[in-house]
């Protein structure tokens, strides 16, 4: 069962009425409750994933900051940080490079409001997704504090066999690989696919050698076995074109 989580009842409701928020979000159920659909998030087959140990980071800053799992003992680094870069970079730049959460404070809180980023096949896996899960990948990056040795046989294997491009900085390196741990950044030929060393996975370097397979910058895509969802952002981010 696919279920939608709403937060925020204040701008949902106003002086015990819905408010204009509030009345699309029940138009939007009142028109599709019941409905059927032939597919479900089971049946996405994202192109581009993000795998990184879920140390429940998001980029919590000033008022919110509790740390890593909520501890303030325990302090992120630039490791915990390193997927909200890669997010900022698959988005074109249109989301914050620090939090990926309306509750945050960094630049992003002097532009406009957004509610749509550009997110083309996109997946974010926590330390250790199976093979089955990553085969339909074209694009990994590895990133956190760490990735499960398992699912590393898997992105080593998917990379060979199945021409997947894998970027990582020098920690995740595979063992065979283990001579190039003193650069800073490194395109790997290995069997079909290439690995891309980046002490940095948002590096500019990194952008254009993957630009290719991050589709349109107005654009959302999700790609499931029968069918693939496309939806054109307007200008402005509020909302999709007809």
């Amino acid at each position: 069962m696919d279920l939608a989580y709403v937060e925020s009842d204040p701008v949902l409701v106003k002086d015990g009425a819905l408010s204009p928020h509030g009345r699309a979000w029940a138009a939007f159920i009142n028109d599709f409750r019941g409905k059927p659909r032939d597919h479900s998030a089971a049946d996405y087959r994202p192109t581009v994933g993000i795998l990184r140990y879920d140390d429940a980071w998001w980029g919590q800053n000033a008022f919110w900051y509790r740390g890593l799992f909520g501890n303030p003992a325990l302090h992120p680094d630039a490791r915990s940080k390193e997927w909200l870069r890669v997010i900022n970079m698959l988005t074109f730049g249109q989301s914050g490079k620090q939090s990926f959460n309306l509750n945050r404070i960094d630049h992003t809180l002097l532009k406009k409001h957004r509610s749509f980023v550009p997110m083309n096949g996109l997946a974010v896996f926590d330390d250790r997704p199976g093979m089955k899960a990553l085969s339909s990948l074209k694009l990994a990056f590895l990133c956190g504090l760490t990735v499960a040795p398992e699912t590393m046989r898997s992105v080593r294997t998917l990379v060979r066999t199945n021409g997947l491009i894998a970027v990582c900085p020098p920690r995740f390196l595979p063992a065979e690989l283990a001579f190039m741990k003193g650069k800073t950044y490194a395109e790997i030929p290995d069997g079909k696919g290439l690995w891309i060393i980046s002490a940095d996975p948002a590096d500019e370097r990194v952008f254009q050698k993957i630009r290719p397979l991050l589709g349109e910058e107005n654009e959302i895509t999700l790609p499931f076995t029968n069918r693939t969802v496309r939806l054109r952002i307007e200008k402005g981010g509020e909302s999709f074109a007809g």
